[in-house]
């Protein structure tokens, strides 16, 4: 552990996770005059949960809404706390029809980010420009994140010691490994290329 409360794991030679400390306002990296110049809308709310299709019931009744057929994303390089080296992470997801913020119901996997010690409320979503900037603006830490063949960090998941146990999470602005339930590819928009497990509007 660093003077700054900063835990590193080395997992390979070139891939490092690094957790901080939980942190005061005051000791964030975004000084408190530029808050307002960086106000970030929500996109979803991601709460994990032992069992989709019974989850995807259950909250249905009870926001009166619909939630989109299951997807997966689906990413063979994805790093987490517990394994620093990129390996595969298939995650199954619903998100609601609905209003921003959606909810985005997880199905709890594996043994790192999205284990079953982490059910309810996982995450809240930012859509940035780059995960990687501003994940190094925020200065949080970070349990997660997911590159792109080619390199470019496409998701991260902060420390959620740093934010009253929830994380958060910045997804790039370019498409992701986003799947249907079977494998198949998920649609895209023709224009940006972004998958919608709604199909086409």
């Amino acid at each position: 552990m660093t003077s700054n409360g900063e835990v590193t794991i080395q997992a390979g030679p070139r891939h490092v996770i690094r957790r901080q400390a939980p942190v005061a306002p005051t000791q964030l990296r975004v000084p408190a005059a530029t808050y307002r110049d960086h106000v970030h809308t929500i996109d979803h709310i991601g709460i994990l949960v032992p069992d989709l299709e019974a989850a995807i019931a259950r909250w249905g009744v009870v926001l009166q809404c619909d939630f989109s057929p299951i997807g997966r994303y689906r990413s063979a390089h994805y790093v987490d706390s517990a394994d620093g080296i990129p390996h595969l992470h298939d995650a199954r997801f619903s998100v609601s029809r609905s209003r921003a913020p959606y909810i985005e119901l997880l199905e709890a996997v594996g043994e790192g980010s999205h284990a079953p010690s982490r059910l309810g409320v996982h995450h809240f979503a930012i859509r940035v420009p780059r995960a990687d900037v501003e994940a190094e603006r925020q200065g949080l830490g970070l349990i997660a994140h997911s590159r792109e063949p080619d390199g470019r960090m496409h998701i991260c998941f902060t420390d959620p010691a740093a934010l009253d146990g929830v994380s958060l999470e910045f997804v790039s602005d370019f498409p992701g490994p986003i799947l249907s339930d079977d494998g198949s590819p998920a649609w895209r928009d023709p224009g940006t290329g972004q998958a919608s497990l709604w199909g086409p509007a």
